[in-house]
């Protein structure tokens, strides 16, 4: 019954590095797609503003309207503020990166490199025998079935079987010597 707790507790150790990886892992690329929408909307923030001047000329000469060029200044400012939001999510996800790791804030964190594109759809066939938590659950059964097998066992008493014999002589003074012998057969 110990040896099969002390699997599951082992069994519940990994599954909590499993776990603890897979919450690090995506809180990378949380980081790197974060990192990557960034990039592209400071790329559409400058041709946004290559648009705003381009449309300033037009109106100059009278070929576009103001508030043309107000819709371009005004999709330019959703995207600025959109980059400012996406510091928020950053900031944070770094925060939550830092707890997992367990660092301290003062210490950096740079995560490099790009997302790849996918692939496709995963396998939907997983190996459960290789997770933590499958291991851990099947060793808690195991250590149950070993602890119902022993309450099994204790239910009767111990039983005990004996055979006993006794030769005894003595001395009684008028009558001379008697000799006693028993033989006995105890069950308990």
């Amino acid at each position: 019954v110990s040896r099969a707790e002390l699997a599951a507790a082992e069994a519940e150790v990994r599954n909590a590095e499993r776990t603890l990886a897979g919450e690090v892992r995506s809180a990378a690329v949380r980081l790197l797609a974060i990192e990557r929408i960034r990039g592209l909307r400071g790329q559409q923030i400058v041709v946004s503003d290559e648009l705003a001047a381009f449309m300033s000329r037009r109106i100059q000469t009278g070929e576009a309207s103001v508030v043309d060029m107000t819709q371009v200044e005004l999709e330019s400012k959703q995207l600025a503020t959109q980059v400012l939001q996406l510091d928020v999510e950053r900031a944070g996800v770094l925060g939550e990166f830092r707890r997992l790791l367990g660092l301290s804030a003062a210490e950096p964190i740079n995560i490099s490199g790009e997302l790849s594109e996918p692939r496709g759809i995963p396998s939907s066939r997983a190996n459960l025998a290789a997770r933590g938590d499958y291991q851990a659950a099947q060793a808690t059964l195991e250590a149950a079935q070993q602890s119902v097998a022993v309450a099994k066992a204790n239910k009767w008493e111990d039983v005990g079987i004996g055979l006993t014999a006794e030769h005894e002589r003595a001395e009684d003074a008028p009558e001379g010597f008697e000799r006693d012998t028993m033989l006995g057969f105890r069950v308990s």
